[in-house]
């Protein structure tokens, strides 16, 4: 089985919500690594 990188784009820089999402995903079993991305508005 292959696996496949999980992206998480948030919307702004608030740390509250990487926080939030770190901790939504911390305790699932994924065999892929997990990236937080912030967006850039221009």
């Amino acid at each position: 089985m292959k696996s496949t990188d999980i992206r998480i784009l948030l919307t702004d820089d608030d740390r509250d919500d990487r926080y939030f999402f770190a901790q939504s995903v911390k305790d699932l079993n994924f065999n892929c690594p997990v990236e937080f991305l912030k967006m850039v508005r221009y």
